[in-house]
């Protein structure tokens, strides 16, 4: 009858291309994984042909500023500790707790992810003329640098106030060398 449920188990051809290019997507990231400096010079090509393209054409400057302000926050999540449910970061308790490595709010791996598909997209709006709204593109600027300037300075107040560096190299351990008889610092990853 005209009436009749399809069968949910029957996919339509679109959803069929567009789940077997998400997977195939999906396993190309995945092999990625273990490669970290090939996929941050894959993002640096990337940025740099983003940043040529709207070098040369003098245009979409709020897609840009919208992009960079994406990515500041990106980047904010990834140096920042996870929040516990008070809203102060959740860190080791000193003494009391554990050692245990600096944990991130966001993965590198998911960082990498969001930053390459934010640049992909704001490359698709630089196809398409709406997203060409007319501004001036110097005050943008001065206000992106002024966000800049403010995210870091908080960012580096709560660090000094809490007591953490999401730099590998500053995460220190000292460890006594019983041949030179002193004690020397070992880097923990």
């Amino acid at each position: 009858s005209r009436f009749a449920m399809e069968d949910p188990n029957e996919q339509g051809f679109i959803s069929l291309v567009t789940s077997s290019i998400g997977r195939t997507v999906r396993l190309s990231i995945d092999r990625t994984t273990p490669y970290v400096k090939i996929r941050w010079l894959i993002f640096a090509a990337l940025a740099t042909g983003f940043v040529a393209r709207i070098v040369i054409l003098k245009r979409f400057y709020v897609v840009t500023y919208i992009l960079g302000i994406y990515l500041l926050n990106l980047f904010v999540g990834y140096i920042s500790p996870p929040l516990g449910p008070d809203g102060i970061p959740d860190l080791p308790a000193g003494d009391r707790e554990e050692d245990r490595p600096f944990e991130r709010r966001l993965y590198e791996m998911k960082f990498w992810r969001a930053a390459v598909l934010s640049i992909c997209i704001s490359f698709l709006c630089t196809l398409w003329n709406g997203a060409d709204i007319p501004v001036y593109w110097e005050a943008m600027a001065v206000y992106f640098a002024l966000v800049l300037i403010w995210t870091s300075t908080q960012q580096y107040r709560l660090m000094r106030q809490y007591g953490y560096c999401p730099c590998a190299f500053r995460n220190s351990k000292k460890r006594y060398d019983k041949k030179k008889g002193k004690f020397r610092k070992l880097v923990v990853y």
